[in-house]
């Protein structure tokens, strides 16, 4: 039976080649990147000592999702298609939970390590993406009163295509005021209490701060005294311009560039509360992608945004 083999991608450099020609120079062609090439699992830090069966599960999920796909869809350049991961998918269940040697022996006899180049610059950057669990509430006490707010009633999305074709795949956000759409409230408006009127109370939160990097990032999982669980993802934005918040930090000399890490930005959010309110993520807000939740009893397309507002809405 063949091989099967897959990457694992892997942060590297690349050097520039230039070629000469005897009669005459010719601009050599831009370079193509990304770029991928073949590597050895050593060249991974730490490799040998990660705790490779908790991905598992989160694996796992993904299976099932590339199993439902049709067999031809391509999963990636570098990454085959559908079919193609259906008997590794198959083989990754019949490993033991908790096994990390299983998993590290299979994936060393089934894939290979792939170095990645993003472009010409020595430095490159992967970025990842997590749910934040925050402790909350249905409802309001002395232990939960940081509100985790529904799109608000005023809410206005307009999408400029309805209007100008040339402006097909743009959208503003405001509300009306006076018969006239105006800008949406602003971050430190809606901290306020701005919206207090207008939107509703999804949950109540203990910690402001997990709110706002609920908001961040655009969606979380809301963990209940009882211990439920609910998701909440993105569902509108105030329409105000959205910096990362690690960036500015690090252009404000706050933190440096190789420790500007989730943890390192949370250190210092903790240390200086007002001064994240106020600027943001970035100032006034910003934007994000939709999202969907099951709280158990009924289906809610729900938000929480990087402007400060959460949304959830029934279909």
């Amino acid at each position: 039976m063949a091989r099967r083999v897959f990457p694992l991608l892997v942060a590297c450099l690349t050097v520039l080649a230039a070629c000469e020609q005897e009669d005459e120079t010719v601009a050599p062609e831009p370079e193509q990147f990304p770029r991928y090439a073949t590597a050895s699992f050593a060249d991974l830090p730490g490799w040998n000592d990660d705790a490779m069966a908790d991905a598992l599960p989160a694996w796992l999920r993904s299976c099932g999702r590339i199993e439902g796909m049709q067999p031809a869809r391509s999963l990636g350049p570098v990454a085959g298609t559908a079919a193609d991961w259906r008997g590794l998918c198959a083989d990754l269940r019949a490993l033991s939970a908790g096994d990390h040697g299983a998993l590290r022996a299979f994936i060393e006899s089934n894939m290979v390590a792939i170095r990645v180049n993003g472009g010409p610059d020595e430095a490159g950057l992967f970025t990842g993406y997590f749910e934040p669990i925050i402790e909350a509430a249905r409802e309001r006490s002395d232990d939960y009163a940081e509100p985790i707010y529904a799109l608000p009633e005023d809410h206005v999305t307009v999408r400029l295509g309805a209007f100008d074709p040339a402006l097909d795949g743009r959208s503003i956000v405001g509300r009306v005021e006076d018969g006239r759409l105006v800008p949406y409230r602003e971050r430190g408006e809606i901290d306020a209490g701005a919206i207090s009127e207008t939107a509703e109370v999804l949950f109540w939160a203990r910690d402001p701060l997990d709110v706002f990097i609920l908001q961040v990032q655009g969606s979380g999982i809301a963990e209940l005294p009882d211990g439920e669980r609910v998701r909440i993802g993105f569902a509108g934005h105030n329409g105000h311009a959205y910096g990362s918040l690690g960036r500015h930090l690090i252009a404000e000399g706050e933190l440096p560039a190789n420790r500007a890490g989730w943890e390192d930005i949370r250190g210092w959010l903790e240390a200086n509360p007002d001064r994240a309110r106020r600027r943001g993520p970035a100032g006034r807000g910003g934007r994000g992608a939709h999202a969907g939740t099951l709280d158990g009893r009924r289906h809610r397309a729900c938000a929480a945004q990087r402007a400060g507002l959460a949304g959830c809405r029934t279909p």
